[in-house]
């Protein structure tokens, strides 16, 4: 498939091509900068449903970069975690992240068939999965779907202290203090352990 960009906006929105690339993976890499609640809510439903009654394996990498991920939101996919679902919190501390990748791949038995990737501008936020952003996407090879930038960037930073699990996020050196309550107040309602794949 040819490479093709993805304005976003009313006449080419990104959410509707995000959550149909969702509803057909069965292996889904999203690699981003932010999590906001308000676009975490926008596609949570079809991730767990993709988790939860397709069996899709889901890694999420994101960070605490500039503190603008939701503690809340990082709560909310720690749910996912008892299907098997992984997600890893970036420490940026000094440095810049600002990897924005969603990868799609279907296979069947154990053989890629198809999968789309895109890559650019949105991190999980309303107004980046509904307003004007530039996104590219692209078509890959089968192979090189394999390649992805989420995929390496979970593969190569599995190794690196500074990549927790996303479990970790309740401690103050991943949150920001002073989203940190909200976390323990979330925590301290939660009726069972939450479990990682890590």
């Amino acid at each position: 498939m040819p490479a093709h960009l993805t304005t976003g906006g009313a006449d080419d929105p990104f959410l509707p091509k995000l959550l149909h690339a969702i509803q057909h993976a069965t292996e889904i890499d999203l690699a981003v900068a932010f999590i906001k609640s308000s676009g975490l809510e926008l596609i949570f439903d079809a991730l767990a449903e993709a988790v939860t009654l397709r069996g899709a394996r889901l890694r999420l990498l994101t960070s605490d970069y500039l503190d603008v991920t939701d503690p809340d939101a990082l709560r909310k996919i720690l749910l996912l975690g008892d299907e098997g679902a992984e997600a890893k919190v970036f420490e940026a501390r000094e440095r810049s992240f600002h990897l924005k990748a969603y990868i799609f791949v279907r296979t069947e038995g154990g053989e890629i068939i198809e999968g789309e990737a895109y890559v650019g501008s949105s991190n999980i936020s309303r107004v980046a999965l509904t307003g004007l952003m530039g996104i590219s996407g692209s078509g890959s090879s089968k192979d090189q779907l394999r390649l992805s930038a989420p995929a390496l960037a979970f593969d190569s930073f599995a190794s690196i202290s500074s990549i927790r699990p996303t479990a970790s996020a309740t401690s103050s050196s991943l949150v920001p203090k002073p989203r940190l309550k909200r976390i323990e107040d979330s925590a301290s309602s939660l009726s069972r352990p939450i479990a990682l794949n890590t």
